[in-house]
């Protein structure tokens, strides 16, 4: 057997052997070697590799049938072979089956040779195809890719749409179903219809905005926080900060799992405490929702009040300003906007001891 490999003389196998299944085993090797590119026939070796495998896979399974079919029928000849007297075999056959036992011992040697030479083959095959394979996941993971777009301040849009940025730092979102978001540098949103026209959108509690069409975006969280001033609520911890959930509308979390939700255009305060009990809070009322509130009327107008089940406590302004003392240790202060309270007047009433005229509402 001779061979020059890929692009040489072609492979040549010499039939000299006088062994029966020998041919056969050089025809499979010629099979081999085409598969695998050691001939001129081999060019397109790749294809051919995953057929190899399943072609030696099922040479050994025909080789094993075969050898075992062999070794049953030799048993079967020596069963049927009369005996003497003293059990030996008659005259002249027991030379018989030495020599067929000698020619099954070879043909065993033989395919036991083929089969590690084919197994060997079968793993080089199968390094080639996981090579390949590797190769192929390191090209595409080398391709470009496009990148995400930003849909700040959304978490994410549909397929489809289309941002544009704006010559005032804004940016406008064309929607596929033809609405479009147009998002101001502060952050306010406006909706413009396929009609055109426009309206406010504001988000609700969770980041949610909802559109007319009852599509739901949600919001990215750095896109509504707000600084303190923004929310109008002085006293706050530096690392706790209020989120806008709507147009005027402001909300904090609190230490204790107690909730501050402020509204400007309301002027009004809303304590939720995390037993499920509401106190609100404004100039023109005070009370409390699942808990007593007992208010004390102060002079100039103004109105203390405590919450008798969560320990709030605190003064509301006649013209707004909301002083509270919370339970879990806070002291807040809510202005809202064009109030005009001065910073070191706090306004606190009966909570500064200032003597008044009690009345429970």
């Amino acid at each position: 057997m001779s061979g020059a490999g890929y692009g040489g003389e072609e492979l040549t196998i010499e039939e000299t052997s006088s062994a029966g299944n020998h041919y056969e085993l050089l025809a499979l090797t010629r099979i081999l070697a085409e598969g695998l590119g050691l001939t001129a026939g081999g060019q397109d070796r790749l294809p051919y590799l995953a057929g190899v495998l399943q072609s030696l896979e099922s040479s050994r399974t025909e080789t094993a049938l075969l050898l075992t079919s062999g070794v049953a029928a030799l048993k079967e000849i020596r069963d049927r072979i009369p005996t003497s007297v003293g059990g030996s075999v008659p005259g002249g056959l027991d030379g018989s089956l030495d020599a067929i036992r000698s020619e099954l011992a070879q043909m065993r040697t033989i395919l036991q040779a083929g089969h590690t030479a084919s197994e060997t083959i079968r793993q080089e095959a199968q390094g080639v195809l996981q090579a390949h394979a590797r190769a192929a996941q390191n090209y595409l993971k080398q391709l470009p890719t496009d990148p995400e777009p930003d849909w700040f301040p959304f978490e994410s849009l549909p397929a489809g749409t289309i941002v544009r940025e704006l010559a005032d730092g804004g940016r406008l979102f064309s929607l596929p179903s033809a609405d479009q978001i147009r998002v101001s540098p502060d952050g306010k949103m406006v909706l413009i219809g396929v009609s055109g026209n426009s309206s406010p959108v504001a988000p609700v509690r969770g980041r949610q905005v909802t559109l007319p069409s009852g599509m739901t975006l949600t919001l990215r969280a750095e896109a509504v926080r707000v600084t303190h001033e923004a929310a109008g609520i002085a006293g706050l911890p530096d690392e706790v900060e209020p989120e806008r959930v709507a147009e005027s509308r402001y909300s904090v979390a609190l230490l204790g799992g107690v909730r501050l939700d402020v509204h400007h255009a309301k002027r009004s305060a809303v304590l939720i405490n995390p037993t499920g009990t509401v106190v609100y809070l404004s100039p023109d009322r005070i009370e409390g929702i699942g808990e007593t509130v007992e208010v004390t009327l102060l002079p100039g107008g103004s109105k203390s009040f405590a919450a008798l089940e969560s320990g709030h406590r605190g003064v509301v302004e006649s013209e707004g300003t909301i002083h509270l003392a919370l339970s879990n240790g806070l002291d807040l202060v809510v202005r809202f906007p064009g109030s005009g309270t001065p910073e070191n007047d706090s306004g606190c009433g009966g909570v500064c001891g200032i003597q008044c005229e009690e009345r429970i509402l």
